[in-house]
């Protein structure tokens, strides 16, 4: 915990890049287990009217 804290020069880029790693894990897992998605389906309406003449 005293290295999140208060992190050692040395390491500040490995605490960073594990603090990345860990939320891209975390997001990654939200959407494929949590989130539940809905499929949008795109419907293409055409009225009678709006067609052109030929």
């Amino acid at each position: 915990m005293d290295l999140l804290l208060d992190p050692d020069p040395d390491n500040i880029v490995a605490v960073g890049l594990t603090g990345l790693l860990t939320w891209a894990s975390v997001s990654i897992l939200w959407q494929l287990f949590v989130k539940k998605k809905k499929k949008k389906r795109y419907h293409l309406k055409i009225k009678k009217n709006d067609k052109k003449k030929s």
